[in-house]
């Protein structure tokens, strides 16, 4: 059995809402792309695939406080607000600046990313944490917290590329991109189809548990 620690409409919810999250972030990232390719900017892809992060970010935090009383649940909740405050704190500002036209070698874009690799790395130690203890308790839904580990090393790795090998190019070309050529963003896609796939089985073994006990009734 390999989800035996956890009840039945646990693993239905859990499952709907990782299901749901990993969509809206396949969903929005390919969104996205395609609006690069086409050199246009919009931000509805971006809050389509944020929206899907925070919801998976808030389910597997819920799955795994960091001790099991309430207030091992605030504790958690608590930390992941501070990731959310640093990192989408920074990506706004990241956005004003842009819209002001402000160049990527500007010190402030610089200290933009830094606050959005900080949050990123806050979000991966909760989620390599959830993780180790889901390792233990249920195969399918730490296969699915696989997928959220991988978005966000390929939001990290996304960062540091961008910095390092692409800030002029980027410049120059004004948006227009393919970005499924570039290895970060290739993982970042990777993370969302493993995690969807995942927790699609999850959710799927839960409902099939309801089957079997109806036939053994």
């Amino acid at each position: 059995m390999t989800n035996q620690n956890f009840k039945r409409p646990r693993l239905l919810f859990s499952g709907g809402a990782l299901v749901v999250g990993y969509a809206l972030g396949l969903i929005g990232t390919l969104w996205d792309y395609q609006q690069h390719l086409a050199g246009l900017y919009d931000e509805t892809p971006h809050i389509t695939f944020h929206v899907g992060t925070l919801l998976i970010l808030a389910v597997l935090v819920g799955l795994t406080p960091l001790w099991p009383r309430r207030s091992g649940y605030l504790a958690s909740y608590t930390l992941m607000s501070v990731g959310v405050a640093i990192g989408f704190g920074s990506l706004f500002w990241l956005e004003s600046l842009m819209t002001q036209h402000v160049t990527m070698a500007d010190p402030r874009m610089m200290e933009g990313q830094l606050g959005m690799l900080v949050g990123a790395l806050v979000f991966l130690v909760l989620i390599a944490r959830t993780l180790w203890v889901l390792a233990r308790s249920s195969r399918g839904l730490a296969a699915a917290a696989v997928g959220i580990l991988i978005v966000l090393g390929g939001y990290a790795f996304d960062l540091v590329w961008h910095q390092m090998q692409l800030g002029g190019e980027m410049e120059e070309m004004g948006g227009q991109m393919n970005m499924l050529v570039m290895p970060p963003h290739q993982l970042i896609l990777a993370g969302w189809a493993v995690g969807l796939i995942a927790s699609s089985v999850v959710l799927l073994q839960a409902g099939m548990v309801r089957d079997q006990n109806r036939g053994v009734a």
